[in-house]
């Protein structure tokens, strides 16, 4: 288990293999990571397993391998490989997507700065069009990083634990999704598992656009990033506005172009994703290829209902989520039928607001609440925390309750402390 903060999902995709095919295809795999762990950095300042690409594939009853980097596959190489391996029983392609926001660049000596990074990792199977297995992970939730730059070991050690949930019940593939974590970025994961694991956008896509057209599970497998010096996002959100968006390149014919997946709301329109393109040049034509799909969260629930008690708990950490879950997130009235619950758990949250609202104006009760160690047990401010429940003292020492800690973590997110 990675350090006990994924929850592997229900969801659950059988090849029809048995289980020494799947442990074979699992250590192919396994393997790869480990020797991308030892290739240099060269320009783009990232692990090289970003750029890189496995493809394990079954053809005449028996396992093959190949290699390709993202850079050098075009959108008519993409189509091309989908009819090299239509005979095939499987080709499943493993992918890590690197996921950031517009780095700093701190001169050459040091390279750049990455504000926070997050990284997918994908089992993309092209004979059936499916995700097989993934995960979303912010890279700070990784203790044993460097966190002098994105360190490749730290990526391959945390890979292979991915890995080990993916395949932790033979024959089946499974998926994970971080726990409700104090990262910056956290919220959006949710939102990005769903479109990407749920087929009906790619099923959107391709009738209306053709068999051609990128689906988004495509789009994020084989995609790459942004060049550094670019100063271009892969991956943006914003709280107060509550929108995400992934930004991934590709190229054809010596042309390169974006594809957009962007999650928004408005007052017209509930929490939604969009999928959209545009050739990189002076002359920016917009293509839509998905426009304003309403995420439902019944319909979250039925993809996977871990992934849609992921998806409300990220209100554990984001008062900002918080605004918009009740008013601006379909479907919420269903799901609560169906885990009444929840219900509680939301009306639970909600008080915190109060207690919010409480501490905003005081300081030393947020100094307090921040630094335990060093509280005076006879000040008013001590005794008014102890008061509301938010500190209690056990064997002579003080302790944050499971609400004093909850209430510090949405501070934290107001930039308060």
């Amino acid at each position: 288990m990675p350090l006990g903060v994924n929850n592997i999902l229900k969801r659950q995709i059988s090849l029809g293999i048995n289980e020494k095919t799947f442990k074979s295809i699992r250590n192919y795999i396994d393997e790869w990571i480990i020797s991308e762990s030892y290739m240099p950095y060269f320009e783009r300042k990232y692990p090289p397993i970003f750029d890189d690409l496995l493809c394990v594939f079954m053809r005449d009853a028996n396992l093959h391998i190949d290699f390709f980097q993202k850079g050098k596959l075009s959108l008519s190489d993409i189509h091309d490989l989908h009819k090299r391996f239509s005979s095939s029983k499987f080709a499943i392609f493993a992918s890590f997507v690197p996921l950031f926001r517009k780095p700093e660049y701190l001169g050459q000596a040091k390279g750049f700065k990455f504000d926070d990074f997050i990284f997918g990792f994908v089992l993309y199977e092209m004979v059936s069009k499916q995700i097989l297995s993934l995960s979303i992970d912010p890279y700070s939730q990784i203790p044993f990083r460097d966190t002098g730059k994105i360190d490749r070991v730290s990526v391959s050690v945390y890979g292979r634990s991915l890995l080990n949930l993916f395949t932790i019940i033979p024959p089946n593939f499974h998926c994970c999704c971080p726990l409700p974590i104090a990262s910056e970025d956290y919220t959006p994961i949710p939102w990005l598992m769903y479109a990407l694991l749920e087929k009906k956008f790619d099923e959107i896509i391709k009738e209306a656009h053709g068999e051609k057209e990128l689906s988004i599970s495509e789009f994020f497998t084989f995609g790459g990033a942004p060049d550094l010096d670019e100063g271009v996002s892969s991956f943006f959100y914003d709280k107060d506005r509550q929108a995400a968006y992934i930004y991934l390149i590709f190229r054809e014919n010596e042309r390169r172009l974006a594809y957009q997946l962007r999650f928004d709301y408005h007052n017209l329109a509930d929490l939604h994703v969009d999928y959209e393109t545009h050739m990189i040049g002076r002359n920016k034509q917009v293509r839509k290829l998905l426009k304003h799909q309403e995420i439902n969260l019944s319909e979250v629930c039925r993809t996977d209902p871990f992934l849609m008690m992921s998806f409300l708990f990220t209100g554990m950490y984001d008062p900002y989520f918080d605004k918009i879950v009740d008013q601006h997130v379909a479907g919420l009235k269903d799901v609560i039928e169906t885990y009444p619950l929840l219900r509680d758990f939301l009306d639970y949250r909600k008080s915190i607001n109060e207690e919010i609202k409480a501490l905003r104006g005081h300081k030393l009760a947020i100094e307090a609440l921040l630094n335990i160690e060093n509280v005076n047990e006879e000040s008013p401010t001590v005794k008014f925390l102890e008061a509301r429940g938010l500190l209690v003292k056990e064997e002579g020492r003080w302790y944050r309750t499971f609400r004093g800690n909850y209430i510090l973590n949405w501070l934290k997110r107001e930039r308060l402390v």
